[in-house]
C-alpha cells in the first residue's frame, strides 16, 4: 500500500481523518478580513479565488497567530463553504423577496414593517414545518437544545414548587456503593 492510500478495509475511498477545528466568531471575522485584504491586494487567481498556495502562505499563518484553534487548508475550505452559504442566504433574501433592500451606509438589510411582518410569518411557518419533519432527528447530547415551541428544558412544577430535587431523596447503599432511587 502506497503512502496516502486508503486504509478503510476495501482499499477504496479516502481515509477518514478527524481534523475538525472549532471556528469562533472572532476567527471567522479575522479570516473574512484577511480574505478581503488579500483580494484587494491582488492575490486572486484568474478565476477570482485564492490559490491553495496563497491561502497556506499568506492567510493561514496570519490567522493562526491570533486563533486559539489553529486551522488547516481543509478547515479554510469548510469555512469558505459556510461563508458562501451565508452570502447566498442574504442574496436570496434580497433577490427573491420584494420589499427588501440594502443600506450601503449602515451595511444592513432594510425593509418596511409590513415586509418584515410578512417575512416573519413565513419563517415561523417554515420553522414549524421543519420541526415536524426533522425536529425528532436532531442532536440530543448534553449541549443540544431545541427551538420547538412545545419543548422546554425547564421543569414544570405545578403544585410541587417546594419539592426538594437533591440527593437527599436518594438513600445511599454502602453494600452496592450506589444511590438507590426512592
Amino acid at each position: 500500500m502506497e503512502i496516502g492510500d486508503s486504509q478503510n478495509g476495501n482499499g477504496k475511498g479516502k481515509e477518514k481523518t478527524n481534523t475538525y477545528q472549532q471556528w469562533t466568531m472572532d476567527d471567522s471575522n479575522l479570516l473574512l478580513g484577511l480574505l478581503a485584504e488579500a483580494m484587494k491586494s491582488g492575490l486572486r487567481d484568474a478565476n477570482g479565488s485564492l490559490s491553495k498556495l496563497n491561502v497556506e502562505n499568506f492567510i493561514l499563518p496570519r490567522l493562526n497567530t491570533k486563533s486559539r484553534f489553529p486551522k488547516t487548508y481543509n478547515n479554510y475550505l469548510s469555512r469558505m463553504k459556510w461563508f458562501k452559504n451565508q452570502y447566498n442566504k442574504i442574496n436570496e433574501l434580497m433577490r427573491n423577496n420584494s420589499g427588501f433592500g440594502w443600506d450601503s451606509i449602515g451595511k444592513k438589510v432594510t425593509a418596511s414593517d409590513e415586509v418584515w411582518e410578512e417575512y416573519l410569518k413565513n419563517v415561523v411557518l417554515i420553522m414549524t414545518t421543519l420541526q415536524l419533519v426533522v425536529g425528532i432527528g436532531t442532536a440530543t447530547g448534553n449541549d443540544s437544545m431545541t427551538l420547538g415551541v412545545d419543548d422546554t428544558d425547564a421543569s414544570i412544577l405545578e403544585n410541587e414548587e417546594n419539592t426538594i430535587f437533591g440527593m437527599e431523596k436518594f438513600p445511599y447503599d454502602a453494600t452496592s456503593n450506589a444511590f438507590i432511587a426512592p
